[in-house]
């Protein structure tokens, strides 16, 4: 077993089996958790433990798509990177402006003013909890799979 600590690169690995004939299935497990772990970094995600990022890079195609309608806008702006950083602050800080700009190393307001920015140019509010949901896996797209943003 690896744990998160001892990587020294991205690792993924499938759900325990201990039949031969389910290797196949547990090779393709651990190619999907490979791909949950974002390119640039170092770490290990098991087959399973994140049902979104599964779902995303599973379906490359769609979450393509949903990172292009969801982010679209916000990806082709020059602050492009600190609109992705400020929803992912405040995603980790489970909503709370103070920890996310705790987190940025910004005042609160500052994250405030940047959620109000994405609310406008996406038409999704970080208060609604569907638009919630949908810039959270637009998110992650973005992450797992890059942001393909037009320059």
């Amino acid at each position: 077993r690896y744990s998160s600590s001892s990587a020294t690169t991205r690792v993924g690995s499938s759900r325990p089996f201990t039949a031969m004939q389910d290797a196949p299935e547990a090779l393709r497990q651990g190619r999907i958790s490979l791909e949950c772990v974002p390119p640039a970094s170092v770490g290990v995600h098991t087959y399973g433990s994140a049902p979104l990022d599964t779902l995303l890079v599973g379906q490359p195609d769609y979450a393509t798509e949903l990172r292009r309608d969801v982010l679209g806008p916000i990806l082709a702006t020059a602050e492009a990177d600190s609109f992705i950083d400020t929803l992912e602050a405040w995603f980790a800080a489970d909503g709370s402006t103070a920890e996310a700009g705790r987190i940025l190393h910004c005042h609160r307001n500052t994250v405030g003013y940047r959620l109000g920015r994405i609310a406008e140019l996406t038409g999704r509010s970080v208060s609604r909890p569907a638009d919630a949901a949908e810039l959270y896996a637009a998110l992650r797209s973005v992450r797992l799979l890059g942001s393909s943003r037009p320059r």
